[in-house]
């Protein structure tokens, strides 16, 4: 139950026993396009139990989450979690195991309704809780499930129960009175839910047909339709929201309904209806800030209608897409302080829609493609000059997104024994497009494949094995980076290749035979990133190297000799990413600047390193990706140990492509996100 404040203008209707309902069906269209993307918290976080029946947020900015197996607190980090038995009261004062309604008074006292527990109260200037099971006050409804409490505005408590009908509490003489069918006019003693409107009536959400409000006369009477045709409010539980001077009612079985309380109108959602809610099957309804009203269903997911434009969205699980809802049984709502929404499910603990989060697209695996590429760890990505993405992987081979082809086109390349035109392994770790775009893909333990796309021949270059990095200038030399047999270069004009290996003996020999990453920059200098013997530039004219590494008596020296990635922007700045020492801008004459974790970078761990088209330098790690500007020398970061598409980033499998879409690779698929789309 949620509640917007509406008139402040008090004065009570006069309700006929029959109030005659003009009913009808409202005609709304499909949003398809609405599809959120949800963070997860569940028992692996945590969570005492992944049915989460009810959710608050105190005054503190606390959530409280009541689930079928304790109370918990949240404090975006960790759970702390309430609990006893009957013969075992906790010494928070606590009890009760299943949580069913939650509500924080207007002096931020917290009162937790629990299944046959009674009502645990914690007043705002106490840490434990007490429990009613033994106040004479409490004792009709002790052996009830309370599915709901709310304060009026005389400062009266309210609890509705499967059961026992309703009791009103007064808080200051601690007595109380219980509304029933027999003794009050209640349609049911099973009720659900509670409100007050803006004209002080208080309403009531019980099973069978109609609503309850009640009378000036102390007595509840029912608000039906005229007929027992599809338009009766029937359903087992009814869910209520205020809107001003329009009450919404959640039902489960007849769906959704919207009374005017001024002229006497309703109007109703059904899934018999064309583009209409998805289920009849409503658990909890909730109206956020900016005029859109959630709706859990039983079933379906959650539904989404946005009043202003009249459209309604539905968000459901989908198989293998981690960042959709997980569960499509849905059984409470929250809106947070900062307006994030807060669902509860069955089984699948809390899931949270975060509209201010940037969302990094999953695309692999993800609803829209499935799970086609036959592995999910992502090792290397390439644009090709119509704009197709290709991604090696970990054991599934190459796998080619077909540019503007629609859901699902993709092409699948596997090493095939029965031919020998095919990739020549499929663990993919480099991929490189040359100028007569043929592909070179190398690989571990496996000899380097040449894919002409055009003729849809593979060749081979097979002194060049474990090839774990590629890189080629416009004179057509392609320089290929080894694990172990350290750089080759071939020249494709004359079919020559020549290959250097470190000579522990010779000051000037390539540094490393483990080589990270090969760039040739603007001015076909070669830079070379090795695993142990830092940053190496070759020198064409006299075929030497010549080193830099880390130095730890030099604070302009490099700041790590595992170096992974070496990248070049568009202003000519060159950027080196380590391991331990995060990442470094080339200052010329062997400095470099050190920009780690002390000035905002997210880790010092640096796997990949691209440039979007407004100039902004996007930086992969461990832990998360960060978004620097190198005039400002800001960080935004974006941090994967708290989404639920947790994933770590691979070495280099980062794009950004011509059309200024970033891609970022790691051991549990693709992300993907248009930099623009980033919210600041």
């Amino acid at each position: 139950m949620k509640i917007v404040k509406g008139s402040t203008v008090y004065f009570k209707f006069c309700f006929s026993i029959l109030w005659v309902f003009c009913i009808y069906s409202i005609g709304i269209s499909q949003n398809e396009s609405a599809k959120f993307n949800f963070d997860q918290l569940t028992i692996k976080d945590g969570l005492s139990n992944n049915r989460v029946q009810c959710i608050l947020q105190d005054h503190n900015g606390y959530i409280w989450i009541g689930t079928a197996n304790g109370l918990n607190k949240y404090d975006g980090y960790e759970f702390e979690v309430y609990r006893s038995n009957m013969l075992d009261v906790s010494s928070s004062g606590f009890l009760g195991k299943s949580i069913t309604a939650l509500y924080e008074d207007s002096d931020h006292n917290l009162w937790v309704g629990t299944a046959k527990s009674g009502i645990n109260v914690k007043y705002v200037q106490s840490d434990i809780f007490i429990n009613s099971l033994e106040d004479t006050a409490f004792a009709e409804i002790k052996e009830s499930n309370v599915t709901s409490i709310y304060e009026d505005r005389d400062g009266l408590m309210w609890f509705s129960t499967i059961g026992s009908g309703v009791m009103k509490y007064d808080p200051v003489t601690k007595t109380s009175k219980r509304y029933t069918q027999s003794n009050s006019g209640l349609s049911s003693d099973l009720t659900f839910d509670i409100l007050q409107d803006s004209y002080g009536v208080i309403w009531v959400g019980a099973s069978g047909l109609g609503i309850n409000y009640l009378s000036d006369e102390d007595q509840f009477e029912l608000l039906s339709s005229s007929s027992s045709d599809e338009g009766d409010m029937n359903g087992f539980r009814k869910s209520l929201c205020l809107d001003g001077d329009v009450l919404w009612i959640g039902t489960e079985g007849t769906g959704l309904y919207q009374i005017n309380l001024i002229d006497k109108t309703t109007k109703r959602y059904s899934v018999q209806d064309k583009n209409s809610i998805s289920s009849n099957g409503i658990k909890d309804i909730l109206l956020t800030q900016d005029r859109k009203l959630f709706i859990a269903t039983d079933g379906a997911g959650l539904d989404v209608l946005d009043k202003n434009m009249q459209s309604i969205s539905n968000n459901n699980h989908q198989y293998d897409d981690v960042q959709a809802i997980n569960s499509n049984s849905l059984l409470s709502l929250l809106e947070d302080k900062e307006g994030n929404i807060w669902v509860g499910t069955f089984n699948g603990g809390l899931n949270i829609y975060k509209p201010n989060k940037t969302w990094f697209d999953l695309v692999f695996p993800s609803y829209t493609f499935g799970d086609q590429l036959k592995n999910r760890s992502i090792l290397s990505i390439a644009e090709d000059k119509n704009g197709g993405i290709y991604l090696g992987t970990d054991g599934g081979g190459l796998n080619y997104i077909i540019p503007n082809g629609g859901d699902n086109e993709i092409i699948n390349f596997q090493k095939e024994l029965s031919t020998s035109n095919s990739i020549s392994g499929n663990k993919i770790k480099s991929i490189y497009e040359d100028d007569a775009e043929h592909l070179w893909l190398g690989g571990f333990n496996e000899i380097t494949s040449i894919y002409n796309p055009f003729t849809k021949q593979f060749k081979y270059l097979s002194e060049a094995r474990s090839v774990w990095t590629i890189d080629g200038n416009s004179n057509g030399e392609i320089c290929l980076g080894t694990i172990g047999e350290g750089l080759i270069l071939y020249d494709k004009n004359t079919d020559q290749i020549t290959a250097y290996q470190n000579n522990p003996n010779e000051e000037n020999s390539i540094g490393s035979n483990l080589i990270m990453s090969v760039m040739y920059d603007d001015q076909d200098k070669l830079w070379i990133g090795t695993s142990d013997s830092g940053l190496d530039i070759y020198n064409r004219t006299s075929k030497s190297f010549t080193h830099y590494r880390y130095a730890s008596e030099d604070s302009l020296s490099l700041s790590s000799d595992e170096v992974r990635a070496v990248y070049q922007d568009s202003k000519a700045r060159i950027w080196i990413g380590t391991e331990g020492g995060g990442l470094n801008r080339w200052l010329g004459n062997g400095q470099f600047e050190h920009i780690g974790e002390e000035k905002g970078l997210i880790a010092n761990s640096v796997m990949g390193i691209c440039e979007d088209d407004e100039g902004m330098i996007w930086i992969t790690t461990f832990v998360g990706i960060s978004k620097y500007d190198p005039e400002t020398k800001q960080f935004r970061n974006f941090d994967f140990r708290t989404s639920q598409n947790l994933n770590q980033f691979n070495q280099m499998a980062i794009l950004a492509t011509k059309g200024n879409q970033l891609y970022f690779g790691g051991t549990n698929g693709l992300h993907s996100i248009y930099s623009e789309h980033v919210k600041e």
